[in-house]
Protein backbone atom coordinates (compact mmCIF):
# COMPACT_ATOMS: atom_id res chain seq x y z
CA UNK A 1 0.00 0.00 0.00
CA UNK A 2 1.10 3.41 -0.94
CA UNK A 3 0.51 6.30 1.51
CA UNK A 4 0.55 9.98 -0.89
CA UNK A 5 3.63 11.69 0.57
CA UNK A 6 1.57 15.11 0.69
CA UNK A 7 -0.89 13.56 2.40
CA UNK A 8 1.93 12.26 5.01
CA UNK A 9 3.53 15.83 5.17
CA UNK A 10 -0.25 17.81 5.73
CA UNK A 11 -0.92 15.12 8.68
CA UNK A 12 2.35 15.65 10.03
CA UNK A 13 2.30 18.65 10.47
CA UNK A 14 -1.16 18.32 12.39
CA UNK A 15 0.21 15.76 14.60
CA UNK A 16 3.97 17.48 15.72
CA UNK A 17 2.15 19.31 18.57
CA UNK A 18 -0.30 16.63 20.00
CA UNK A 19 2.51 14.56 19.73
CA UNK A 20 4.03 16.30 22.76
CA UNK A 21 0.88 15.63 24.64
CA UNK A 22 1.36 12.09 23.44
CA UNK A 23 4.39 11.34 24.15
CA UNK A 24 4.60 14.02 27.37
CA UNK A 25 6.65 17.03 27.43
CA UNK A 26 9.32 15.19 29.39
CA UNK A 27 12.77 16.17 31.21
CA UNK A 28 15.99 15.42 29.12
CA UNK A 29 16.81 12.75 32.10
CA UNK A 30 13.30 11.11 31.19
CA UNK A 31 12.58 7.61 29.51
CA UNK A 32 11.28 8.51 26.03
CA UNK A 33 7.59 6.66 25.97
CA UNK A 34 8.11 5.78 22.61
CA UNK A 35 10.95 3.44 21.05
CA UNK A 36 12.79 5.26 18.42
CA UNK A 37 11.12 5.38 14.62
CA UNK A 38 7.24 4.61 16.49
CA UNK A 39 6.83 8.33 17.69
CA UNK A 40 2.94 9.32 17.08
CA UNK A 41 4.01 12.51 14.57
CA UNK A 42 5.97 9.88 12.78
CA UNK A 43 3.81 6.57 12.62
CA UNK A 44 0.15 8.34 13.10
CA UNK A 45 -0.74 8.72 9.42
CA UNK A 46 -0.10 5.83 8.43
CA UNK A 47 -2.15 3.63 11.12
CA UNK A 48 -5.66 2.38 10.86
CA UNK A 49 -7.03 4.69 13.13
CA UNK A 50 -6.21 7.41 10.69
CA UNK A 51 -6.90 5.42 7.67
CA UNK A 52 -9.68 3.21 8.35
CA UNK A 53 -8.26 1.44 5.43
CA UNK A 54 -10.02 -1.66 6.37
CA UNK A 55 -13.54 -1.66 4.92
CA UNK A 56 -12.04 -0.41 2.13
CA UNK A 57 -9.72 -3.39 1.75
CA UNK A 58 -12.73 -5.57 1.96
CA UNK A 59 -14.95 -3.62 -1.03
CA UNK A 60 -11.92 -3.83 -3.54
CA UNK A 61 -10.79 -7.14 -2.72
CA UNK A 62 -10.79 -9.00 -6.04
CA UNK A 63 -13.91 -11.17 -4.40
CA UNK A 64 -15.46 -8.22 -2.51
CA UNK A 65 -18.38 -6.19 -3.01
CA UNK A 66 -17.03 -3.38 -5.34
CA UNK A 67 -16.44 -6.56 -7.73
CA UNK A 68 -19.67 -8.38 -7.63
CA UNK A 69 -22.15 -5.15 -7.58
CA UNK A 70 -20.04 -2.93 -10.25
CA UNK A 71 -20.65 -0.13 -7.58
CA UNK A 72 -17.13 1.65 -6.57
CA UNK A 73 -16.79 2.17 -2.94
CA UNK A 74 -16.15 5.95 -2.78
CA UNK A 75 -19.98 6.01 -4.24
CA UNK A 76 -21.71 4.56 -0.70
CA UNK A 77 -21.50 5.82 2.69
CA UNK A 78 -19.47 3.20 4.37
CA UNK A 79 -16.59 5.94 3.28
CA UNK A 80 -18.04 8.29 5.89
CA UNK A 81 -16.74 6.78 8.41
CA UNK A 82 -14.18 4.08 7.32
CA UNK A 83 -12.13 7.07 5.37
CA UNK A 84 -9.29 8.63 5.90
CA UNK A 85 -10.27 12.37 6.94
CA UNK A 86 -14.06 11.88 6.87
CA UNK A 87 -16.19 12.85 9.94
CA UNK A 88 -16.97 11.16 13.29
CA UNK A 89 -18.97 13.24 15.24
CA UNK A 90 -15.52 15.20 16.52
CA UNK A 91 -12.53 16.24 14.86
CA UNK A 92 -11.30 14.81 11.91
CA UNK A 93 -9.74 11.28 13.13
CA UNK A 94 -6.01 12.47 10.92
CA UNK A 95 -5.49 14.74 14.00
CA UNK A 96 -4.71 14.11 17.86
CA UNK A 97 -7.86 16.19 18.90
CA UNK A 98 -9.81 13.11 17.89
CA UNK A 99 -9.14 11.44 21.01
CA UNK A 100 -7.24 13.95 22.87
CA UNK A 101 -9.66 16.83 22.91
CA UNK A 102 -8.35 18.11 26.42
CA UNK A 103 -4.60 17.16 26.45
CA UNK A 104 -5.69 13.86 27.97
CA UNK A 105 -5.70 9.96 27.21
CA UNK A 106 -9.37 9.27 26.96
CA UNK A 107 -11.52 6.75 28.65
CA UNK A 108 -13.92 3.74 27.14
CA UNK A 109 -16.25 6.48 26.12
CA UNK A 110 -13.94 8.07 23.40
CA UNK A 111 -13.45 4.75 22.03
CA UNK A 112 -17.07 4.18 21.86
CA UNK A 113 -17.65 7.14 19.99
CA UNK A 114 -16.41 5.47 16.81
CA UNK A 115 -16.47 1.88 17.85
CA UNK A 116 -20.31 1.60 17.79
CA UNK A 117 -20.87 -2.52 17.89
CA UNK A 118 -18.26 -2.48 21.05
CA UNK A 119 -20.77 0.36 22.38
CA UNK A 120 -23.97 -1.71 22.02
CA UNK A 121 -21.92 -4.87 23.13
CA UNK A 122 -20.96 -3.23 26.44
CA UNK A 123 -23.74 -0.83 26.90
CA UNK A 124 -25.78 -1.27 30.67
CA UNK A 125 -28.43 -4.20 30.18
CA UNK A 126 -27.07 -5.48 26.62
CA UNK A 127 -25.79 -8.60 27.89
CA UNK A 128 -27.01 -10.08 31.03
CA UNK A 129 -23.15 -10.92 31.58
CA UNK A 130 -20.90 -8.49 30.35
CA UNK A 131 -17.54 -8.89 29.15
CA UNK A 132 -15.28 -10.38 31.93
CA UNK A 133 -12.27 -7.00 31.12
CA UNK A 134 -15.71 -4.67 31.16
CA UNK A 135 -16.62 -6.24 34.77
CA UNK A 136 -13.37 -5.99 36.12
CA UNK A 137 -13.78 -2.51 35.31
CA UNK A 138 -10.93 -2.51 32.60
CA UNK A 139 -10.35 -0.29 30.07
CA UNK A 140 -9.87 -0.51 26.36
CA UNK A 141 -6.04 0.99 26.50
CA UNK A 142 -5.80 -1.84 29.21
CA UNK A 143 -5.03 -3.83 26.34
CA UNK A 144 -4.82 -1.58 23.36
CA UNK A 145 -1.46 -0.10 24.51
CA UNK A 146 0.25 2.61 21.53
CA UNK A 147 0.99 0.69 18.73
CA UNK A 148 -2.76 -0.47 18.61
CA UNK A 149 -3.88 3.46 18.74
CA UNK A 150 -1.16 5.38 16.91
CA UNK A 151 0.25 2.94 14.59
CA UNK A 152 3.93 1.54 13.57
CA UNK A 153 6.28 1.88 11.03
CA UNK A 154 4.41 -0.59 9.09
CA UNK A 155 1.17 0.16 6.92
CA UNK A 156 -1.68 -1.71 6.97
CA UNK A 157 -4.67 -2.90 5.02
CA UNK A 158 -6.97 -4.00 7.97
CA UNK A 159 -6.95 -4.41 11.54
CA UNK A 160 -7.03 -8.25 10.73
CA UNK A 161 -3.90 -8.31 9.13
CA UNK A 162 -1.03 -9.89 10.69
CA UNK A 163 0.75 -7.44 13.10
CA UNK A 164 -1.55 -4.26 12.44
CA UNK A 165 -2.80 -5.48 16.34
CA UNK A 166 -0.80 -5.89 19.05
CA UNK A 167 -3.47 -6.64 21.86
CA UNK A 168 -4.02 -10.48 22.63
CA UNK A 169 -5.46 -13.02 24.96
CA UNK A 170 -1.69 -14.28 25.49
CA UNK A 171 -0.21 -10.60 26.68
CA UNK A 172 -1.70 -11.50 29.50
CA UNK A 173 -2.69 -15.02 30.00
CA UNK A 174 0.86 -16.52 29.29
CA UNK A 175 -0.32 -19.43 31.41
CA UNK A 176 -3.68 -21.44 31.35
CA UNK A 177 -5.23 -24.08 33.22
CA UNK A 178 -4.54 -27.76 31.87
CA UNK A 179 -7.82 -29.07 31.31
CA UNK A 180 -8.86 -31.01 28.68
CA UNK A 181 -10.23 -28.10 26.36
CA UNK A 182 -7.08 -26.65 26.46
CA UNK A 183 -5.63 -29.41 26.21
CA UNK A 184 -7.31 -31.34 23.35
CA UNK A 185 -7.06 -28.76 20.78
CA UNK A 186 -3.46 -27.87 20.60
CA UNK A 187 -2.33 -24.78 18.62
CA UNK A 188 -5.78 -25.34 16.37
CA UNK A 189 -7.94 -23.29 18.11
CA UNK A 190 -8.33 -19.54 19.01
CA UNK A 191 -9.36 -18.53 22.81
CA UNK A 192 -12.32 -16.28 21.57
CA UNK A 193 -13.93 -20.13 19.71
CA UNK A 194 -14.69 -21.25 23.66
CA UNK A 195 -14.56 -17.61 25.35
CA UNK A 196 -16.83 -15.75 22.92
CA UNK A 197 -20.32 -15.35 24.66
CA UNK A 198 -22.10 -14.02 21.19
CA UNK A 199 -21.28 -11.60 18.67
CA UNK A 200 -23.34 -9.10 17.25
CA UNK A 201 -24.40 -9.00 13.52
CA UNK A 202 -26.18 -6.29 11.67
CA UNK A 203 -28.11 -8.00 9.31
CA UNK A 204 -28.79 -7.40 5.85
CA UNK A 205 -27.42 -3.82 4.96
CA UNK A 206 -29.41 -2.40 1.99
CA UNK A 207 -27.04 -1.73 -0.33
CA UNK A 208 -29.59 0.68 -2.76
CA UNK A 209 -30.78 2.98 0.11
CA UNK A 210 -26.77 3.67 0.50
CA UNK A 211 -25.93 4.37 -3.26
CA UNK A 212 -28.68 6.60 -3.60
CA UNK A 213 -27.68 9.11 -0.37
CA UNK A 214 -29.77 7.39 2.25
CA UNK A 215 -26.87 6.15 4.83
CA UNK A 216 -27.06 2.74 6.15
CA UNK A 217 -29.38 1.09 7.17
CA UNK A 218 -29.89 -2.55 8.35
CA UNK A 219 -32.83 -4.68 9.06
CA UNK A 220 -31.76 -5.93 12.45
CA UNK A 221 -29.52 -6.28 15.21
CA UNK A 222 -28.54 -10.14 15.82
CA UNK A 223 -26.75 -11.77 18.64
CA UNK A 224 -27.27 -14.80 20.51
CA UNK A 225 -24.99 -16.93 18.18
CA UNK A 226 -20.96 -17.33 17.44
CA UNK A 227 -19.31 -18.26 13.75
CA UNK A 228 -16.29 -20.19 13.46
CA UNK A 229 -14.07 -20.25 11.03
CA UNK A 230 -10.01 -20.84 10.65
CA UNK A 231 -7.96 -17.79 10.79
CA UNK A 232 -5.15 -17.04 8.80
CA UNK A 233 -2.81 -19.37 11.41
CA UNK A 234 -4.99 -22.27 10.46
CA UNK A 235 -6.89 -22.01 14.14
CA UNK A 236 -10.59 -21.94 14.66
CA UNK A 237 -11.77 -18.61 15.92
CA UNK A 238 -14.84 -17.06 16.46
CA UNK A 239 -15.95 -15.12 13.68
CA UNK A 240 -18.94 -12.59 12.44
CA UNK A 241 -20.37 -11.55 9.11
CA UNK A 242 -22.13 -8.55 7.22
CA UNK A 243 -24.48 -9.02 4.97
CA UNK A 244 -25.34 -6.46 1.95
CA UNK A 245 -28.60 -6.61 -0.35
CA UNK A 246 -29.16 -4.65 -3.66
CA UNK A 247 -31.92 -4.51 -5.83
CA UNK A 248 -30.31 -2.83 -9.12
CA UNK A 249 -32.84 -0.53 -9.33
CA UNK A 250 -35.10 -3.29 -10.06
CA UNK A 251 -32.79 -5.07 -12.93
CA UNK A 252 -32.23 -8.30 -10.43
CA UNK A 253 -31.80 -9.27 -6.78
CA UNK A 254 -27.98 -9.59 -5.61
CA UNK A 255 -27.08 -10.86 -1.92
CA UNK A 256 -23.44 -10.57 -0.43
CA UNK A 257 -22.42 -12.00 2.30
CA UNK A 258 -18.47 -11.76 4.37
CA UNK A 259 -17.28 -13.58 6.80
CA UNK A 260 -14.35 -12.51 8.78
CA UNK A 261 -12.20 -13.57 11.62
CA UNK A 262 -13.58 -11.30 14.69
CA UNK A 263 -13.10 -10.44 18.21
CA UNK A 264 -16.43 -9.32 19.79
CA UNK A 265 -15.18 -8.19 22.90
CA UNK A 266 -17.63 -10.72 24.92
CA UNK A 267 -15.68 -12.41 26.77
CA UNK A 268 -16.71 -15.57 28.99
CA UNK A 269 -14.25 -16.63 32.07
CA UNK A 270 -15.86 -20.08 31.32
CA UNK A 271 -15.36 -21.53 28.24
CA UNK A 272 -18.96 -23.33 26.36
CA UNK A 273 -18.75 -26.53 27.39
CA UNK A 274 -18.23 -29.07 24.86
CA UNK A 275 -21.56 -30.44 23.76
CA UNK A 276 -21.71 -26.53 22.58
CA UNK A 277 -19.57 -27.47 19.32
CA UNK A 278 -19.29 -30.98 18.95
CA UNK A 279 -22.45 -33.38 18.37
CA UNK A 280 -25.74 -32.32 17.54
CA UNK A 281 -27.76 -32.61 21.02
CA UNK A 282 -27.49 -28.78 21.98
CA UNK A 283 -26.26 -27.44 18.27
CA UNK A 284 -29.05 -26.59 16.33
CA UNK A 285 -27.15 -25.65 13.36
CA UNK A 286 -25.13 -29.13 13.05
CA UNK A 287 -28.34 -30.66 13.73
CA UNK A 288 -29.29 -29.40 10.60
CA UNK A 289 -26.35 -29.87 8.67
CA UNK A 290 -26.65 -33.81 9.57
CA UNK A 291 -30.30 -34.27 8.83
CA UNK A 292 -30.48 -31.53 5.68
CA UNK A 293 -27.05 -30.76 4.61
CA UNK A 294 -27.15 -27.08 5.21
CA UNK A 295 -27.75 -24.83 8.12
CA UNK A 296 -30.31 -22.28 7.77
CA UNK A 297 -28.71 -18.72 9.17
CA UNK A 298 -31.87 -16.78 8.65
CA UNK A 299 -35.34 -17.28 7.70
CA UNK A 300 -38.56 -15.10 7.12
CA UNK A 301 -41.18 -15.41 9.58
CA UNK A 302 -44.85 -14.76 7.74
CA UNK A 303 -46.29 -15.12 11.19
CA UNK A 304 -44.11 -12.42 12.52
CA UNK A 305 -43.60 -10.81 9.58
CA UNK A 306 -39.81 -10.53 10.73
CA UNK A 307 -36.52 -12.16 10.51
CA UNK A 308 -35.32 -14.99 12.65
CA UNK A 309 -32.46 -16.57 12.92
CA UNK A 310 -30.57 -19.43 14.38
CA UNK A 311 -28.35 -19.36 17.64
CA UNK A 312 -25.71 -21.09 19.28
CA UNK A 313 -22.44 -21.87 17.65
CA UNK A 314 -22.50 -21.88 14.27
CA UNK A 315 -19.58 -23.21 12.01
CA UNK A 316 -18.54 -21.49 8.49
CA UNK A 317 -19.32 -24.05 5.81
CA UNK A 318 -18.88 -23.00 2.07
CA UNK A 319 -22.45 -23.64 0.38
CA UNK A 320 -23.97 -25.31 3.34
CA UNK A 321 -25.43 -21.68 5.02
CA UNK A 322 -28.42 -20.28 3.79
CA UNK A 323 -29.61 -16.51 4.47
CA UNK A 324 -33.05 -15.20 3.67
CA UNK A 325 -31.95 -11.60 2.43
CA UNK A 326 -34.84 -8.58 2.39
CA UNK A 327 -35.77 -6.29 -0.05
CA UNK A 328 -37.19 -2.49 1.97
CA UNK A 329 -39.06 -0.05 0.68
CA UNK A 330 -39.47 2.85 2.79
CA UNK A 331 -42.87 3.74 1.06
CA UNK A 332 -44.78 1.01 3.27
CA UNK A 333 -45.81 1.31 6.78
CA UNK A 334 -42.88 0.73 9.37
CA UNK A 335 -43.70 -3.06 10.38
CA UNK A 336 -44.07 -3.69 6.42
CA UNK A 337 -40.94 -2.49 5.41
CA UNK A 338 -38.91 -5.03 5.16
CA UNK A 339 -40.39 -8.19 2.94
CA UNK A 340 -38.15 -11.67 1.56
CA UNK A 341 -36.01 -10.49 -1.43
CA UNK A 342 -35.80 -13.28 -3.95
CA UNK A 343 -32.39 -13.64 -4.49
CA UNK A 344 -31.04 -14.43 -8.17
CA UNK A 345 -27.37 -13.89 -7.84
CA UNK A 346 -25.41 -14.72 -4.75
CA UNK A 347 -21.66 -14.56 -3.32
CA UNK A 348 -19.92 -14.94 -0.04
CA UNK A 349 -16.31 -13.72 0.30
CA UNK A 350 -14.07 -14.87 3.36
CA UNK A 351 -11.61 -12.17 4.33
CA UNK A 352 -8.43 -12.51 6.10
CA UNK A 353 -9.75 -16.03 7.24
CA UNK A 354 -11.16 -19.79 5.49
CA UNK A 355 -14.25 -22.05 6.56
CA UNK A 356 -14.34 -25.19 8.28
CA UNK A 357 -12.23 -28.27 6.26
CA UNK A 358 -14.88 -31.30 6.21
CA UNK A 359 -12.36 -32.94 8.59
CA UNK A 360 -13.18 -30.19 10.71
CA UNK A 361 -16.87 -30.25 11.16
CA UNK A 362 -16.55 -34.51 10.79
CA UNK A 363 -14.86 -33.61 14.38
CA UNK A 364 -17.95 -31.59 15.36
CA UNK A 365 -20.34 -33.75 14.43
CA UNK A 366 -19.17 -36.33 16.69
CA UNK A 367 -20.27 -36.58 20.05
CA UNK A 368 -17.49 -35.76 22.96
CA UNK A 369 -18.17 -37.13 26.02
CA UNK A 370 -15.57 -35.80 28.39
CA UNK A 371 -15.81 -31.81 29.54
CA UNK A 372 -14.30 -30.18 32.51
Amino acid sequence: MRVCSFWIEATVASVILGSLVLGGCADSDDAPRFAAGTEPELVYAKSLHATAQGMRTAWEAPDGIGAFTGISYDSVGCKNCHEWGSYIPRPDRDTCAACHLDGKEKDNETCYSCHKRQYFTNKPGELDEPDVHRAANMACVDCHKDGDLHGDPEVYASMLEEGAIDASCESCHAEISPTRAHTVHGERLHCSACHTRTVFSCYNCHLDTMVGGGGSIAAAKMTDWVFLMNDQAGRVKAANFQSVAYEAGGAGANSFVVFAPYEAHTVMPVGRPCTACHGTAMNDALEELVNDDKITVTEWDAATNSIKHVTGVVPVIDGKLEFQHLAYDDSKPADEKWSPLTTTTWKTQYHYGKPLTPWQIQKMKQVQTVSD
